[in-house]
């Protein structure tokens, strides 16, 4: 199982985009999608890692007892496991997007196992997602030079965003912080390989994997990015505030940050109009790169406003998981996500759903955070308990404007290094948990 797990961690960030009839990869801008929902390469590579994954969590049921919040962990797949099948529209729909909340709880159990039975496995796992960093990054990176305008300008106002292998600039954007996240916490724990081949390797892939963030232009993965590095880094007030500080007036030069700001502005200072309005006011005048951003929250705006009227009598458990978007067509013609994770929990399966994710999610939080203090910087429970609590907060903001909840990229990876690091607490620890 651990060698299909590398496997599986190895190729699923940049399998997605990989067509079997072209070659390079393609970008999400440049194929067309199809109406009818067909399983590509990447599906067929999920559906056998929650079999696999299946037989080795059965295997390993003595130890899959020890797994924290287990019945919470029923409880939430067992709604979803309903909403997919009796109470959405659409169940074929439903059931793709069920196999992958399976998946990232899959890899979370699996985690959770090896670091328990082996930590050693735990290294190796992470040593793997470096490994496999270094395809989307280097293709990004090159593929950037290749066709972007290098300049500021350009850079600043994104006129071209770095998709790599990620069919879309965003999840590659959130791959990135999660492989820097990854690159810290191994060279925390080799500090004395300062000389040696491998930190070496790791500082070049960091520096890379920095010039791809900000080739991908992904507003929400910088500043979640800043905002969990306060919040839970070990580092001392001063240089955190200190060097978020410097990062956010950096990232605030782009223009395409300063209408949306300024249109909330008014918002806020109650003019009377309303917020979309007030936000495609502020976009008269524009040019079409700037206009396309400031009217993107505008859209947003209305995206949340529909779908929250439209929960009238269905609070308790939704409409149906996958329905969402959907919905959303029929109500308006146009195919949108509702960039907001919260939003869509509530409405495809609704308070109950949005609590018991929640509450998983804040247990795990709240079982590292109180942890922690106990462990040692530089060990590996401490460094993958401060890794686990920096991609929680980071996981959490970013769910208010994209949807990281199925992200079939990134979303299996956290949780399988939120899985490693609550099954490398002392077992005595987390049993009295």
């Amino acid at each position: 199982m651990e060698t299909f797990l590398y496997f599986f961690v190895f190729t699923k960030p940049w399998l997605g985009a990989l067509s079997l009839s072209e070659f390079p990869f393609q970008d999400f801008k440049d194929v067309a999608q199809e109406s009818v929902p067909s399983t590509g390469l990447t599906g067929y590579v999920d559906a056998a890692f929650v079999v696999f994954s299946g037989l080795y969590l059965y295997n390993h049921r003595q130890s899959l007892r020890l797994l924290p919040y287990r019945r919470l962990w029923v409880t939430f797949l067992a709604l979803l496991l309903v909403s997919s099948l009796f109470i959405t529209p659409f169940p074929v729909l439903g059931l793709r997007r069920l196999v992958k909340v399976v998946v990232f709880f899959s890899m979370y159990a699996v985690a959770f196992i090896l670091a328990r039975e082996k930590p050693s496995g735990t290294v190796a796992y992470l040593k793997w997602l470096v490994r496999s960093a270094w395809v989307p990054v280097l293709y990004g990176v090159g593929n950037f030079v290749a066709h972007a305008k290098l300049t500021w300008a350009g850079i600043a106002n994104r006129e071209y965003r770095e998709y790599s292998t990620f069919l879309h600039a965003n999840p590659f954007a959130y791959f990135c912080i999660i492989v820097l996240v990854i690159v810290f916490t191994l060279w925390r724990y080799h500090p004395r390989c300062q000389y040696q081949h491998g930190r070496l390797h790791l500082a070049f892939l960091a520096v890379l994997t920095v010039a791809a963030v900000i080739m991908a232009g992904a507003r929400a993965a910088i500043l979640a990015s800043f905002a969990a590095y306060l919040l839970l880094s070990r580092s001392s007030w001063k240089l955190r505030v200190a060097s978020a500080c410097l990062g956010v007036i950096a990232l605030l030069q782009a223009p395409t940050f300063v209408n949306p700001v300024s249109a909330l502005g008014q918002v806020t200072l109650n003019n009377g109009r309303g917020v979309a309005e007030t936000l495609v006011e502020a976009g008269r005048g524009l040019d079409t790169e700037q206009f396309e951003h400031t009217g993107e929250l505008a859209g947003r705006f209305l995206i949340w406003s529909t779908m929250i009227l439209s929960l009238e009598g269905h609070y308790a458990i939704g409409r149906g998981l996958a329905y969402s978007s959907l919905f959303y067509e029929n109500e308006t013609g146009e195919f949108y996500y509702s960039h907001n994770d919260y939003l869509t929990l509530m409405f495809e399966t609704g308070i109950f759903g949005l609590l018991l994710y929640w509450s998983i999610l804040v247990g795990v939080a709240w079982l590292l955070l109180r942890q922690r203090k106990g462990l040692a910087p530089g060990s590996l429970p401490g460094l993958l308990a401060d890794a686990g609590l920096f991609l929680i907060a980071f996981l959490a903001l970013v769910s208010c404007a994209d949807n990281l909840f199925v992200d079939s990229y990134n979303t299996p990876i956290i949780w399988s290094i939120l899985g490693a690091a609550t099954g490398s607490i002392p077992p005595k620890r987390a049993e009295a948990t």
